[in-house]
């Protein structure tokens, strides 16, 4: 751990990540400090990955999130690449996805497809605003389609041009970049205890590892902790106006034999439903979110998400999510044989809001309180979604370059 720093970065997610590599492009040396031991092993590597075109997001009363989402997730996989120094081959993609509009879902089906028509209409025009070929637009599928993947009773399917991108294999390939930059200096197994200003006008983060206590000094920093940012904001005296809320979330990754499945990648909406992922021909995500939301407050600290998480059975996790997904889609319950394949992962899932998504009116149905803020020395990223997480980054480290210039 070096005595001083010209950057500290506060967690190295895909937003931390991200803003480290672009300053180390840049010619920046950085800290880069987690509590886990290895970069990109919480929710980044923890979710479906999907590349947020804003379809799910129907309940925005403001309509504003689809655009945010979409302006990360359509430059996404090329800002990785650069990062990275990797080919775009080297990321492993899902299918487009079907939204499905089940009984009890939130919005009527003419409503639904009103909204997915205009989000179409903005991801055409992000599209050409950033020089990309513009996407297929979304279609109803026939009656046909339906019966062919889905349980009797789904009102309708739409079919977008939104994927989804393996996250552990974004992970390994982020992680990888990291340890191979001179200019990135990881820490890891630290836990961030406190930060304060100090004479000079940088910082001075607490830490401790293990059973020792350590003081790193830093000129600039970037917060990109996940479900700990908001209290070393506040430490600072940068406040949030908004009540954050902390979900975690448990996920189920199984490896199935290559071409064995054919189910496209699935999301119902609008309401507390789940999500299907298959990614490439092999991997499979399967999240049923009344089962799998293992936990949501305002008030308990992490520690406490996590004692509550670690009482949750794994093996019943894992049927959980599947035979509520095969409410939807009978197809999934042919996996309740891959026992021995399965994976039980999860993270925290951080929103501006205070009731869940069942409530109509929660704000977790909203994403566009997102982004870096603050000033100066020190910026905090608030992600909102893994899909903005390299835009955020990126933009942080910007920033962040530009304070530092002479």
């Amino acid at each position: 751990m070096p005595q001083a720093t010209p950057v500290i970065i506060l967690g190295a997610g895909l937003a931390g990540c991200c803003a480290a590599l672009d300053l180390a492009q840049a010619g920046q040396s950085v800290t880069l400090i987690d509590r886990t031991p290895r970069p990109m092993m919480g929710a980044s590597r923890h979710n479906e990955g999907k590349l947020h075109l804003g379809y799910v997001y129907a309940a925005d009363p403001q309509l504003e999130t689809h655009r945010l989402l979409a302006a990360g997730s359509l430059r996404f996989q090329d800002t990785v690449a650069r990062l990275t120094r990797t080919p775009l081959a080297m990321q492993i993609t899902s299918g487009c996805f079907n939204y499905i509009v089940p009984q009890d879902s939130a919005r009527p089906v003419a409503a639904l497809w009103d909204y997915v028509q205009t989000v179409d209409r903005t991801n055409a025009a992000l599209a050409a605003e950033f020089g990309q070929a513009p996407l297929p637009p979304s279609r109803i599928a026939d009656s046909g389609a339906i019966s062919a993947f889905y349980a009797p009773g789904i009102q309708a399917v739409f079919t977008t041009p939104e994927i989804a991108v393996d996250p552990g294999r974004i992970a390994d390939i982020v992680s990888a970049a990291v340890y191979a930059d001179p200019l990135i200096t990881f820490c890891g197994n630290s836990t961030v205890l406190g930060a304060g200003q100090t004479g000079s006008g940088g910082y001075a983060i607490d830490l401790a590892q293990g059973d020792d206590r350590v003081t790193i000094g830093a000129d600039r920093v970037i917060n990109a902790l996940w479900e700990d940012r908001v209290r070393l904001d506040a430490m600072v005296g940068q406040d949030t106006p908004f009540v954050w809320s902390q979900r975690w979330k448990a996920t189920v990754v199984i490896d199935v034999p290559p071409g064995a499945l054919d189910l496209p990648s699935t999301t119902g909406f609008v309401g507390p439903y789940g999500d299907f992922v298959l990614y490439g021909d092999r991997r499979v995500y399967a999240s049923w979110y009344p089962a799998l939301r293992l936990s949501m407050s305002t008030t308990a600290s992490p520690e406490e998400v996590r004692a509550q998480v670690a009482q949750s059975d794994p093996e019943t996790l894992r049927r959980q999510a599947l035979q509520g997904l095969a409410t939807l889609m009978p197809g999934v319950a042919a996996l309740q044989d891959q026992a021995a394949r399965s994976r039980i992962g999860g993270g925290f899932i951080m929103a501006v809001g205070n009731t869940d998504i069942d409530d109509r009116a929660s704000g977790l149905h909203e994403r566009h309180q997102i982004g870096v803020e603050g000033s100066g020395r020190w910026l905090s990223i608030s992600t909102g979604k893994f899909c903005t997480a390299p835009m955020f980054g990126v933009q942080a480290a910007r920033m962040m370059i530009d304070e530092g210039a002479p």
